[in-house]
């Protein structure tokens, strides 16, 4: 009725809630009673008090089980609420390690991209006494060491052209 979507209580609440149902049933078929019989009947001050005590005597009951129902209920929930913020903690770490791990990873293999521009920088500014290090088979690898083999190249490539040039330097003398 009230739009509220209330779920069944789990089973060791079960005792609790019948003994207040039990309880409230009797009050009001007791309470009802009552009133059909004081408006039928006149009762002695005396039968109205002793059905105003036991209306009393009831109601107290139902109060006190009620309370210790919602006592127990509000237990559970203080219970709920610590496992909740335990299972809250306990994901933060995971995601921090996982966080952790991810950028252990990117790191790795970024690493030998890093050292491939830094590389690639060097020879750009004309130091060819640069090498690569290389771990492992995976593609950086073969990167790496196909740009060591290059750089290797290139330096007995030029020392090459350099003695040609001296040859031809040599030569040129000779025929003047």
């Amino acid at each position: 009725i009230s739009g509220v979507d209330l779920k069944p209580l789990p089973s060791n609440f079960m005792d609790l809630w019948n003994t207040v149902d039990d309880r409230w049933n009797g009050y009001k078929t007791f309470t009802d009673k009552l009133l059909a019989s004081s408006q039928t009947s006149t009762a002695t001050i005396t039968d109205k008090s002793i059905k105003r005590e036991a209306v009393e005597s009831m109601a107290s009951n139902l109060i006190e089980t009620s309370d210790k129902l919602v006592t127990v209920l509000g237990q559970q929930t203080d219970k709920n609420t610590q496992n909740l913020l335990l299972l809250q903690i306990l994901f933060a770490f995971l995601i921090i390690g996982i966080l952790v791990l991810i950028l252990y990873l990117v790191t790795r293999m970024l690493r030998p991209i890093f050292a491939l521009t830094q590389a690639t920088s060097k020879v750009k500014n004309g130091i060819l006494d640069v090498s690569v290090k290389q771990k492992g088979s995976d593609e950086l690898s073969i990167l790496s060491e196909c740009f060591n083999s290059m750089i290797v190249s290139i330096r007995d490539h030029i020392k090459r052209q350099t003695e040609l040039t001296k040859q031809l330097e040599a030569a040129n003398e000779e025929l003047k």
